[in-house]
């Protein structure tokens, strides 16, 4: 079939060839879907089609949350996701968790990321030990309570 005679099919069909529609324009400064401001990295380049709030949903205390297939929360900081139950714990101690210490759900739902629900572990979770457990051989503190500055 020549172009010519596709051409002709495709008009009797109602239809118009790709290369014969108009353009439309497209606003680059706008998001696809909702119509809000698009999103720009750093370098002031277009980041995607869509606005964050389109691409991982509504915020939720200042910060973009979303389930991984673990089932664990994680929450985007400062461009890049994190697990809740990290960042949480991180917050309660008022310092970064440090190279050996893991965060537990006392209750083993993953995504209940409630303070009381959590617990510092030294070492990994299977084979670790509760912060409040572990003492100092030479003085006898709570690791935790060190942790925490007590």
């Amino acid at each position: 079939m020549s172009q010519d005679s596709y051409v002709e099919y495709m008009r009797s069909q109602g239809l118009v060839p790709w290369w014969e529609k108009p353009s439309v324009p497209h606003n680059h400064d706008q998001c696809e879907k909702c119509g809000g401001p698009a999103t720009f990295n750093k370098a002031g380049q277009l980041k995607s089609s869509v606005c964050d709030d389109c691409m991982y949903g509504p915020k939720v205390n200042g910060r973009y949350r979303t389930v991984d297939d673990s089932g664990y929360v994680r929450v985007r900081i400062d461009g890049q996701w994190r697990a809740e139950h990290r960042v949480v714990m991180e917050e309660a101690l008022g310092r970064p968790l440090v190279k050996g210490e893991s965060v537990h759900h006392k209750n083993g739902i993953r995504s209940d990321n409630d303070p009381a629900n959590l617990e510092l572990w030294v070492g990994p979770i299977r084979s670790g030990a509760r912060a409040t457990d572990v003492t100092c051989p030479n003085c006898g503190c709570s690791y935790y309570d060190v942790a925490v500055g007590k």
